[in-house]
């Protein structure tokens, strides 16, 4: 994440720059950076950052990829990392952090849970150190989900996303699903699914 140390203003470098607002005591932090200096720390309960609702982050029928690198301090049963989930029920998508340092992610073209498009992998999510986790949906054809560059699981492929007018959040969810740490450098691409199989992560920005 780009910004000064204690702001809660974060700076969108790509092409089409989103507004992102922090919530709670979410701010950005020189103390754990993977690149720029600063990430964005969630260190207590309700810290969380989010992007509104609009075609960046409506995805329809295209593929897309959402990718992050997270440092967390600790681990829970599930910890939401990033994704678009309804404030009245029903998810999008979202890709997190299970008990047993597993990754757990989740498409849904319905906004409704089908088992046949969630899932979770043991993936070795290490605290106190940056790891790079993606979410890749072709849609119809594949959904992958890897951790620091090696596919974690494969699941089924709806055919789309559900277009769900709800915010998309950074570190929490709705339901109070919270990470505790550090997240830098969110990279979602609508229309493109950047890996199809296993790869070296990102080495700069």
């Amino acid at each position: 994440c780009d910004g000064a140390h204690n702001s809660t203003t974060i700076v969108d470098s790509s092409g089409s720059p989103l507004s992102t607002t922090c919530y709670g005591n979410a701010k950005l932090s020189n103390v754990q950076s993977k690149w720029g200096g600063t990430s964005l720390a969630l260190l207590g309960a309700g810290d969380y950052a989010a992007i509104a609702n609009g075609v960046g982050t409506d995805f329809g029928g295209e593929a897309f990829t959402a990718e992050v690198w997270v440092y967390p301090t600790s681990l829970v049963s599930f910890a939401h990392v990033l994704g678009k989930w309804g404030l009245t029920g029903g998810c999008s998508w979202h890709l997190g952090i299970g008990a047993g340092a597993n990754v757990v992610a989740e498409v849904t073209a319905s906004g409704s849970y089908d088992p046949s498009y969630s899932g979770w992998g043991a993936a070795a999510i290490t605290v106190d150190t940056w790891n790079h986790l993606a979410l890749v949906l072709i849609p119809s054809v594949s959904t992958k989900v890897y951790a620091n560059g090696v596919a974690a699981f494969t699941m089924g492929a709806p055919a789309g996303t559900a277009n769900l007018p709800d915010l998309l959040t950074i570190g929490r969810n709705p339901n109070g699903q919270q990470f505790t740490g550090y997240i830098d450098d969110v990279r979602i691409t609508k229309g493109l699914a950047r890996y199809t199989a296993d790869f070296t992560p990102p080495g700069a920005a």
